[in-house]
């Protein structure tokens, strides 16, 4: 990253990782870049769930789900739901406009979309979408202007 890398890129840590024994929560990671520019790389991990848990109602079963939240990173916005990414990939979603694609290009409108938790519980509470088309990411990863992309020249990432 810091060379371009567009947001909406998937890129996942490669082994052996030098990772084992410094941030090990890049061991095996599979990254979402939200930005890349001059300045700064953003990226969430998607593929750490944790024990933390949002309890969402859900009309088709006029029940209550629980969804694991992701583990996305170091840093964090705000406490409890302020600090969450509300992530998914439904066509029909997509169609009825819930969230924005993260980055524009090559994937546009077919990508990942990331929404607020007003968005997706207004979906999930008219029917449109079930807790389980959203994946549910707090935190995200901050690299300085050119250190992932040295790092991905040396195949960590």
């Amino acid at each position: 990253l810091g060379t371009g890398t567009p947001a909406g890129t998937v890129l996942r840590a490669r082994l052996p990782s030098k990772f084992v024994l410094d941030k090990q929560f890049l061991h095996k990671s599979v990254l979402l870049v939200l930005q890349d520019d001059d300045d700064v790389s953003v990226a969430l991990i998607l593929n750490r769930p944790t024990t933390s848990e949002v309890s969402i109602p859900c009309k088709q079963t006029d029940q209550k789900v629980s969804r694991s939240i992701c583990f996305g990173g170091e840093l964090n916005v705000g406490g409890s739901s302020v600090g969450l990414m509300w992530l998914h990939k439904s066509e029909p979603l997509k169609r009825n406009g819930v969230g924005s694609p993260i980055g524009q290009g090559d994937l546009g409108d077919r990508g990942v979309w990331k929404c607020s938790g007003d968005q997706a519980m207004q979906a999930i509470s008219s029917g449109q979408a079930s807790p389980a088309e959203f994946l549910l990411v707090r935190g995200f990863c901050i690299w300085p202007k050119g250190s992932l992309a040295l790092k991905m020249t040396e195949a960590e990432v």
